[in-house]
C-alpha cells in the first residue's frame, strides 16, 4: 500500500512464499489473517531472499550464530477494519498472535521471528506473549518497527481477559 511501501500496487510474491496461514472467521467473511512461513537460517537461498533483506545486518548474523535450521516466520498480520479493537473493543489481534504461538509450539521450529508495525503496537502486543527484541525501532517500509523473536522457552499466554479461551477454543478447531 501507499502508506508502507510507497507505491500503489502489491505483488503476490510475499504471499506466495508462505507456507500456511491462520485466518478468523465469522461465516464465509474474513476477520483477520496472519501468514506463516519456515526457513532454514542455514541456507544461503533463503537468507538471499528479499524479506530478510529488510533485517538489519546484524540481527541476521546474531540469527545465524544462534544455527536456528527451523525458522518459523509470521507476516502480514492484518483485521478487518470494521472488526479492529478500536471499532468493537474486542482484541482480534491479539487472538491471532495467539494462534500464531500455539502454531509455533506445536512446530519443529526453534525460533519465531517478525518485524511489528510499532505505530499500530503491535511491539507492544506480542510482547505481551513473550517476543524478545532483537532490534528497536528499525525503519521499515517507512515506519518504526522492532525486530522480534519468540523462543518458545518464553512464550505465554495473553494477560487480557478471555484472550486465552478464545485462542484456546480457536486452536482446538485449527485444521491443518
Amino acid at each position: 500500500s501507499k502508506e508502507l511501501k510507497g507505491q500503489d500496487a502489491f505483488y503476490s510474491d510475499d504471499f506466495l512464499r508462505s507456507d500456511e496461514v491462520s485466518v478468523i472467521f465469522s461465516g464465509s467473511e474474513a476477520l483477520g489473517i496472519v501468514l506463516y512461513s519456515f526457513v532454514d537460517l542455514n541456507v544461503n537461498s533463503y537468507l538471499d531472499h528479499s524479506y530478510f533483506k529488510t533485517y538489519p545486518s546484524h540481527t541476521v548474523k546474531k540469527l545465524i550464530s544462534e544455527k536456528h535450521s527451523n525458522t518459523m516466520v509470521i507476516s502480514y498480520l492484518s483485521v478487518k477494519e470494521e472488526w479492529r479493537k478500536s471499532k468493537t473493543g474486542f482484541p482480534l489481534a491479539e487472538v491471532l498472535i495467539g494462534l500464531a504461538t500455539k502454531r509455533f509450539l506445536n512446530s519443529f521450529s526453534t525460533i519465531m521471528i517478525s518485524y511489528t508495525r510499532n505505530d499500530r503496537n503491535i511491539n507492544k502486543l506480542v510482547y505481551r506473549y513473550g517476543a524478545v527484541p532483537l532490534q528497536e525501532d528499525h525503519t521499515e517500509h517507512n515506519v518504526k518497527v522492532d525486530v522480534i523473536a519468540f523462543y518458545k522457552d518464553n512464550v505465554r499466554c495473553s494477560n487480557l481477559p478471555n484472550v486465552p479461551d478464545y485462542v484456546d477454543t480457536l486452536w482446538a478447531t485449527t485444521q491443518f
